[in-house]
């Protein structure tokens, strides 16, 4: 499994923070929070996404940008009912940046609501990647059979339903119709796994990334997607009707997203000097060095109790002891900004932590966008009684960006 939160996962979602976001849905008997279009609907405790009418179509999408680059985990139960004529087409599981937001629908029937038909692919939602539950062979799109889950992506451009434009595919051996069915989705930054009702192996499992794409089963190259700033992309479903014709219902849904990280940059200028707890206040970081990915976590430790402090940050090392009376040492030069707008507080632990945000880093001169190549240098600044009130500093720590 690709997450050792799988399990807990399962069973209640975690914290939503400003790294790791999660929400859930034990049934649909409220859609607050859910942005639907075409023919989705809530029906009882369900979200019907699309009707057993012929030619009806439906997208629904949860109304928030949630990160998906680094990794995230979503479970659903789906079911179809009511078939029409053997029932079809199929539903889907999407995760898009298309230029109409939450208003992004394709076509229906084949199409599935995400897709576009023959006379006009321009329909189709772009910049998205889809997991589709097909109940319906269409020829005309190289299904394989009318039965199967496939992982679709045309890249930043539209996403066919032609399987030309799939990056995996399987046919389980039992009917995908009627259900209830679960979909368990996990992706850890480079590897796509689905679980099909509870199993403990994956159906699918293929190399993919958000950012360099992966492989096409015709063997050329699948592009990736064009994601918000921070990784971020709106994460939903859509299905479709045709002649042959169903329910397409999602009864439960959980996601939360899993940012990929760790211990970052290097510290320097330390050990700081003592403060009033006789112990040096140590700064350190966590999350990624990709920018675009704006994953970034400040932690200092060893701060006296129930004290305030400020972060601060400068593209420029330096060393100035003492600076205003100060019984510390700044370890900044240059141009320094300030996070004056997020102060902390030590609290009981003597600890603190500022989430940053890489497209909002403070200068003398306003905020900047922290830029791939760029190297960024914190420390925290903050009050100390030593026996007298003054202030100190941590350590230093300076991070390069990709």
């Amino acid at each position: 499994m690709l997450f050792l939160t799988r399990v807990l996962f399962l069973t209640v979602l975690l914290a939503g923070s400003a790294s790791a976001q999660a929400f859930g849905y034990p049934d649909f008997s409220s859609v607050a929070g859910l942005a639907m279009n075409g023919g989705a609907h809530q029906s009882g405790k369900a979200l019907r996404v699309c009707s057993n009418i012929n030619g009806d179509r439906g997208s629904v999408f949860y109304d928030q940008p949630v990160y998906v680059s680094g990794g995230f985990a979503t479970k659903f139960i789906f079911s179809t009912n009511s078939p029409v004529g053997g029932g079809g087409n199929g539903l889907t599981f999407i995760i898009q940046n298309d230029p109409n937001g939450l208003a992004a629908m394709g076509d229906s029937g084949s199409a599935m609501g995400y897709g576009g038909f023959a006379t006009s692919p321009t329909n189709a939602i772009d910049n998205a990647l889809v997991i589709e539950v097909d109940t319906f062979f269409d020829s005309p799109w190289n299904d394989p059979d009318g039965n199967h889950i496939s992982v679709q992506t045309g890249g930043t451009g539209d996403c066919s339903q032609d399987h030309d434009s799939s990056i995996a595919v399987t046919s389980p051996a039992f009917t995908l119709q009627k259900g209830p069915h679960t979909l368990d989705i996990q992706y850890d930054g480079s590897l796509l796994e689905i679980y099909l009702d509870g199993g403990s192996k994956p159906v699918i499992s293929v190399a993919w990334s958000f950012t360099a794409g992966g492989t096409y089963l015709t063997g050329g190259p699948a592009g990736g997607l064009n994601l918000m700033s921070g990784g971020n992309a709106y994460v939903g479903f859509s299905a479709g009707s045709g002649a042959q014709a169903e329910n397409h219902d999602i009864l439960a849904w959980k996601f939360i997203s899993t940012p990929v990280g760790g211990p970052i940059g290097t510290n320097y200028c330390g050990p700081a000097n003592l403060n009033s707890t006789g112990a040096p206040a140590a700064i350190s970081a966590w999350g990624q060095t990709i920018a675009a990915a704006n994953d970034v976590r400040l932690d200092v430790v060893s701060l006296p109790l129930n004290q305030f402090g400020m972060f601060i940050t400068s593209q420029t090392q330096g060393f100035t002891p003492n600076p205003g009376g100060s019984q510390g040492n700044l370890c900044l030069g240059g141009a320094i900004g300030r996070y004056s707008k997020s102060l902390v507080n030590s609290g009981s632990a003597g600890q603190a932590s500022l989430q940053l945000d890489l497209t909002q880093t403070p200068t003398p001169g306003g905020s900047v966008v922290v830029q791939p190549g760029e190297t960024w240098n914190f420390q925290t600044w903050y009050r100390d009684k030593n026996p007298t009130n003054t202030s100190n500093f941590t350590d230093g720590i300076s991070i390069t960006f990709m």
